[in-house]
């Protein structure tokens, strides 16, 4: 017991060390650098405003490092999380850092690579442990698809500020078409159909469609909004489904429960 509370206070105290760091390095002005400097500008970027999304990824794992330390969320926090949320906001820190302090691009991406199998990992194992109540989902399963689709997606984009060569039209479409038909599996295909996660790659899709509109990149815009469109499809049909499902069963409960001589 005393090592389960060890590890839910280090969750807490990895989580406000990466926010401090994160807001600091943001507003040092020797070390400015930003999504929107030009550098950083590749056929892949999105637009600006997709990094918002850390607003929602930091506010949902505020609320995992709260509910830990309730009853319904010790097996997943203990067996299956366990420490490797801590050693992801530890890579996630390191990033950072480096980032801001503009290192080698390779040590950024090692970096994204290690965070990305880190929480790839904690994906994985929260598999074994399905949502019992709405706490479960928002505060347990949400934080790390999103975290890890976001991961995922940063790390390809990454890799064309690494590889200049990539920075084309052609590969960048490839690179776009991989990514959708990564958010399709996991909605259609996948056992646990995580419209959350494919929904996080819609978000970059989107990100990229509308940060590449001139004449000369219409190729990218256009792969974008495609790949993002089926994905959005595939969840569509899966909400469908639920909903069709819910019915059934609800009408046939309710057709089982009448009375005989109604």
């Amino acid at each position: 017991m005393t090592n389960h509370l060890i590890l839910k206070v280090s969750n807490v105290f990895v989580y406000v060390l990466v926010l401090f760091i994160n807001y600091t390095g943001i507003v040092d002005p020797e070390n400015n650098r930003s999504h929107e400097d030009e550098s950083n500008e590749t056929l892949l970027t999105p637009a600006v405003w997709t990094f918002k999304i850390w607003f929602l990824i930091y506010g949902l794992l505020g609320g995992f490092v709260i509910y830990q330390f309730f009853p319904p969320a010790n097996s997943a926090t203990v067996e299956g999380i366990k420490w490797f949320h801590v050693i992801a906001s530890i890579l996630h820190l390191s990033f950072i850092v480096v980032w801001h302090q503009k290192v080698l691009e390779i040590v950024e991406i090692v970096l994204l690579l290690l965070l990305l199998i880190v929480l790839s990992k904690i994906y994985s194992n929260l598999g074994l442990y399905p949502s019992a109540n709405i706490f479960d989902r928002l505060f347990i399963h949400y934080p790390f698809a999103i975290y890890t689709a976001w991961i995922g997606f940063a790390t390809i984009v990454n890799f064309w500020l690494l590889i200049p060569a990539l920075n084309q039209i052609l590969p960048s479409i490839l690179a776009i078409v991989a990514i959708g038909a990564i958010g399709l599996h996991f909605i259609d295909y996948y056992h646990r159909n995580d419209w959350v996660f494919s929904g996080t790659l819609v978000w970059g899709l989107a990100g990229i469609a509308l940060n590449h509109e001139e004449v000369d990149e219409k190729p990218v815009m256009i792969a974008a909004a495609v790949a993002g469109g089926v994905i959005v499809g595939g969840i569509l049909r899966f909400w469908i489904y639920q909903v069709v499902a819910w019915w059934r069963l609800r009408h046939g409960s309710l057709d089982e429960s009448s009375p005989l001589l109604g």
